[in-house]
């Protein structure tokens, strides 16, 4: 009996001597200082729309979501983020609490706020996931001040203006007005009456306010030749509102060379599209039927919501739910990105590799650099350098000088495009990331057997004392 309580005694010993040394391990994460800008970003239209799928001032509640994600407050992607045959084409931000994002490994890189260093939430990509030191990543009120002021600046710029005495030609059913590229009609179509407006491709549209509101359905006309059916997502449509209440936007319909047959893309990716809606001053966006949207929407003052379809197109709004259609299944937003030519600027475009040509010897001077700063980086040592950058997916070619800050710590992780042997910038170690310790964020699995042990111990130590 003795040997047997002495041995009982000795196990709890040993379980007290566990629990006591055991930590409460975390998901650790390195901190960085990169920012936005730093990785080749700016906040003009052309370069959000060409990149990002959403790019959200407060919160965002959505579904299935294929390209990259800018969110400043609260982000809830319950049915994932990416999809492996889809290479995104630039990091993405998450500021607020992270509840879901569920599939996350397929991000670029993913910058998280510190808010996010004792949040919990299901991952992936621990590997290219960052905290992002002093929510320095992404400044939301400059992007959005600039965004704005951008926005606004295509009010009196359409090419056509609908006003409301246009919309009163067509007051009575089967009636029609034509203007120049563009024609409103009013049918009877399931015993509602119904406005219809039809307009060419490559036009922007003006709508008095009100007129917008008014109209149900917009069909597109494009032209391509019969024969090689040429790429169509050049051929720019832009409707344009200065509406400042709430804006229902109407059902979209495609056609090419009048053809009655519907172009409707279905795939979650694709080449791009051109159809955007300018609504600066919008506080409210939907629609008021089940559709897959055709689409990028630009209304930085808004909260978008029940879009009850999947989504071809970008959106940059104040707030986004979009999780749920009017059938209880989840909107997916796809990736297609802005190929127009009215949102411009220079140095967002994306610069293909076989339009910029080097001297040889800079390419050879460049290389040479690379390696040496790799070495350097092996032996502790700090150095300045200037290493040439390709993003592999838009192309775009970055010089940046920045000071090597070594951390022998983290392993070296930057993979090599075989293509053309630049360095590929996508992860932990890459120069432009001024990165700082790791830190770790709550894991519930260990906190959870970290309370067994001394739970189980308890239990053996009163156990003992009733005996004895």
């Amino acid at each position: 009996m003795k040997t047997k309580k002495l041995l009982v005694t000795c196990l709890l010993l040993v379980m007290i001597i566990c629990t006591g040394t055991c930590t409460v391990e975390a998901l650790e994460y390195q901190e960085s200082e990169t920012t936005f800008i730093d990785e080749g970003g700016n906040y003009s239209l052309y370069y959000i729309l060409n990149h990002f799928n959403h790019f959200v001032r407060t919160d965002v509640d959505a579904g299935h979501t294929i390209g990259a994600v800018a969110v400043g407050g609260k982000a809830n992607y319950d049915r994932g983020n990416g999809k492996q045959e889809y290479k995104q084409t630039t990091s993405s931000y998450m500021k607020g609490t992270i509840t879901k994002i569920v599939s996350d490994g397929y991000f670029k890189n993913l910058y998280v706020g510190e808010i996010n260093k004792t949040n919990t939430f299901y991952h992936q990509n621990e590997a290219h996931t960052f905290i992002s030191k002093n929510d320095c990543y992404l400044d939301f009120d400059q992007a959005f001040d600039s965004i704005k002021k951008e926005a606004n600046s295509f009010i009196g710029a359409g090419d056509y203006k609908i006003t409301l005495d246009d919309l009163d030609h067509v007051s009575n059913t089967n009636t029609t007005f034509e203007g120049e590229h563009w024609s409103l009609a009013r049918i009877n179509e399931c015993e509602k009456s119904k406005v219809i407006l039809t307009v060419d491709a490559q036009y922007s549209y003006e709508f008095e306010d009100g007129v917008l509101n008014s109209i149900d359905r917009v069909i597109t006309n494009y032209t391509a030749n019969k024969e090689t059916m040429d790429d169509i997502s050049h051929q720019e449509v832009m409707l344009i509102s200065n509406d400042r209440g709430s804006i229902k936007i109407p059902y979209v319909r495609t056609l090419i060379n009048g053809n009655e047959k519907v172009i409707e893309n279905t795939s979650e990716w694709g080449d791009g599209t051109s159809f955007v809606y300018m609504l600066p001053n919008a506080t409210e966006v939907t629609t008021n039927i089940s559709q897959q949207h055709i689409g990028h929407i630009v209304a930085p003052n808004a909260y978008l919501h029940e879009m009850n379809g999947n989504v071809n197109g970008c959106f940059v709004v104040n707030k986004l739910q979009i999780l749920t259609n009017v059938n209880g299944g989840a909107s997916e937003s796809h990736m297609f990105p802005y190929h127009g030519q009215r949102i411009k600027n220079d140095t967002s475009k994306p610069e293909d590799d076989t339009h910029r040509k080097r001297d040889p010897k800079e390419n050879d001077k460049l290389n040479k650099e690379s390696t040496s700063n790799d070495s350097q980086e092996n032996n502790d040592l700090k150095t300045k350098s200037t290493i040439q950058e390709n993003t592999s997916t838009n192309n775009e070619i970055i010089l940046n000088k920045e000071e090597l800050k070594t951390n022998t710590s983290h392993t070296l992780n930057t993979p090599i495009d075989s293509s053309n042997n630049e360095v590929v910038v996508e992860n932990k170690k890459q120069t432009n990331v001024k990165q700082k310790d790791s830190v770790k964020t709550g894991d519930d699995t260990h906190l959870f057997m970290y309370v067994l042990l001394e739970l189980l111990a308890f239990v053996g130590i009163v156990s003992l004392r009733k005996k004895a």
